[in-house]
């Protein structure tokens, strides 16, 4: 019989409606973006915001109901709802979906994007209704928001990225946006320069993880038995991962009714994967959990030019929070970001893409 591991993993509940939140904003940007113009002249403002606004409330609808209904009732250690959309990456092990995934840290920064986001919108009615491209505004007001939204209830590092380069994008069109004043476009393309240096600190993070996980254990699949409780102590064997027998693990039994939960061991961009792998401890001959985690210590153990990987690993995801969240030394764009209308420093500088670096960082707490 092989070794014997134990990993703490969370019971993922599967729905399939939490694409819709981030879905809403995105279709008021894409009728805003492409047929605001006509609209706009033909009918009037109105149906500009009215298709925004209605947007955001629809998401925020959806973003309650899945935090009040459906995610607060679980039991506590279980409250994580998992939503597959579709398959995006598949090379050999590395399997990325576009999954969405609210836990209480996720679902109430959803719910700060998605109620406050919709106060700014209403807000903007007024503050807005002189400007001429008041279809452009919105549009972008609504990109904002999907793009935010992605960032937080991305279930991988993949997702997070899309998001984290589309808040940058959003801030550059916002702060600039009335591009025919030099001072105001100059804002924007110091915003977004400004970001893009914590945008390569983040990705090059990430391409060392990555790197670090890809050496640093076999190729076996760890089968967990997951016995009927939302948080389980979980037994892994190597070599275990025939599903169809009806023994397991040098003869565990697999309770009638159980799910198997399978730890993917090896390369992962998933945020609930690494957290699993990196919460794998031995477990002794004596049936005593021992305080050793052999797969964290790889990780921890791997150095480069001599410096600690995840210590590096670490310091780019800092520095790409130090950049988004406008923190020393990356603060520069910032009190020029004032440029943009009003709303833009409320929706961006206040309520939400600042916080997206704090985000980032209490996501990855079990790499810290």
């Amino acid at each position: 019989m092989g070794p014997t591991f134990v990993a703490s993993v969370q019971n993922l509940q599967k729905v399939g409606f939490l694409w819709l939140i981030p879905l809403f904003p995105l279709l008021g940007a894409a009728v805003n973006g492409i047929l605001g113009k006509r609209l706009q002249d033909r009918f009037g403002k109105g149906i500009v915001h009215v298709i925004a606004v209605g947007a955001m409330m629809a998401a925020a609808a959806v973003a309650c109901y899945a935090f009040f209904f459906r995610l607060i009732p679980l039991p506590a250690g279980s409250r994580v709802l998992h939503d597959v959309v579709f398959p995006m990456i598949k090379i050999r092990e590395l399997d990325v979906d576009f999954a969405l995934a609210m836990d209480q840290l996720s679902g109430t920064m959803t719910l700060i994007i998605t109620l406050i986001g919709t106060g700014i919108h209403v807000y903007s009615i007024g503050y807005m209704h002189d400007e001429p491209s008041y279809w452009r505004f919105f549009c972008y007001l609504n990109l904002f928001i999907f793009s935010m939204l992605l960032l937080v209830l991305g279930d991988s590092f993949v997702l997070m990225f899309f998001g984290w380069e589309g808040v940058g994008l959003c801030s550059y069109l916002l702060i600039g946006f009335w591009y025919t004043d030099f001072a105001k476009a100059t804002a924007g393309m110091k915003a977004f320069v400004v970001n893009r240096i914590g945008d390569f600190a983040f990705v090059t993070g990430l391409f060392l993880l990555f790197w670090g996980l890809g050496g640093a254990w076999n190729d076996h699949q760890y089968v967990a038995f997951h016995r009927d409780r939302p948080v389980e102590a979980l037994r892994l064997d190597p070599g275990a991962h025939d599903e169809e027998a009806g023994e397991h693990g040098g003869g565990a039994k697999v309770p009638h009714g159980a799910e198997i939960v399978k730890v993917q061991v090896g390369p992962t961009v998933k945020f609930h994967e690494l957290r699993a792998q990196m919460a794998i401890t031995e477990v002794k001959p004596s049936g005593e959990i021992s305080s050793h985690r052999p797969f964290a210590a790889a990780l921890a153990g791997k150095t480069v030019w001599g410096i600690p990987l995840l210590f590096l690993v670490c310091l780019c995801f800092f520095i790409g929070a130090t950049g988004k969240s406008a923190q020393i030394p990356l603060y520069v764009w910032l009190p020029d970001a004032m440029a943009g209308p009003t709303p833009v420093s409320a929706l961006i500088h206040a309520a939400t893409m600042v916080t997206a670096g704090v985000y980032m960082i209490a996501r990855l707490n079990f790499l810290f």
